[in-house]
C-alpha cells in the first residue's frame, strides 16, 4: 500500500485511543520485524523475544505521543527496537568482565543512564539514532530550542566526564 495508507494511521489512532486490539493489531503487523532485527543483533532467540516483548509494552506506553502518519508505528518500533537493544548490549557488557571491551561505550551508556529526562532521551536520539533536533522535539513534545539545549548541555557533561577518565588513566 501507498504512503497514505489509512489503515496504518488507524492503527496509530487507535492506539493512542487505549485500543488493545490497535496493539494486537500493531504486533501482529510488525511483530517479526522487531524480533528479526532482535535475533540478528543478539543472536539468540529467547534474549531477542524478551526485547520484542519489552518494545510492544514500551509503545502501548507511549501511545500518546503517536502521530497519524502513515509510518509512525512502525517507525516508533524500530526505534524503540534500537533503544532495547542498546539497554540489552549495556547491560551485558555492564554483566561480563570476561573481554574488558569498549570502555569508551560502557562510560558512554553509564553517563547516558545518569542525565535526567528528557535531556538522556534527546541525546540518545540525538547520538545513537542520528536523529534530527525538530524530529527529537516532536517525538519528546518539546520545542527545539530547549532539545538544542538538552543535547548541548549533556554533550559537554559527557565530554567532562570523558576527560576526568582520560585524566585519571594518564597517571596511572
Amino acid at each position: 500500500m501507498g504512503d497514505h495508507d489509512p489503515a496504518r494511521a488507524s492503527v496509530s489512532r487507535r492506539l493512542r485511543d487505549g485500543s488493545s486490539d490497535a496493539l494486537a493489531q500493531a504486533y501482529e503487523r510488525w511483530g517479526l520485524l522487531v524480533h528479526t532485527i532482535a535475533v540478528r543483533a543478539l543472536r539468540s532467540p529467547d534474549a531477542a523475544a524478551e526485547v520484542t516483548r519489552q518494545v510492544f509494552v514500551r509503545l502501548w506506553e507511549q501511545r500518546a505521543s503517536l502521530t497519524d502518519e502513515p509510518y509512525a508505528v512502525p517507525a516508533r518500533l524500530v526505534a524503540l527496537t534500537r533503544e532495547g537493544l542498546e539497554e540489552r548490549t549495556g547491560q551485558d557488557l555492564l554483566g561480563s568482565h570476561a573481554d574488558g571491551a569498549a570502555p569508551d561505550r560502557l562510560l558512554l551508556a553509564y553517563e547516558v543512564a545518569r542525565l535526567d529526562e528528557p535531556a538522556a532521551t534527546a541525546v540518545r536520539l540525538a547520538l545513537v539514532e542520528g536523529m534530527p533536533d525538530d524530529l527529537i522535539a516532536r517525538r519528546l513534545d518539546l520545542p527545539v530550542d530547549v532539545v538544542r539545549r538538552h543535547v548541548r548541555r549533556s554533550v559537554l557533561s559527557l565530554r567532562g566526564a570523558w576527560k576526568e577518565v582520560c585524566d585519571d588513566s594518564s597517571h596511572r
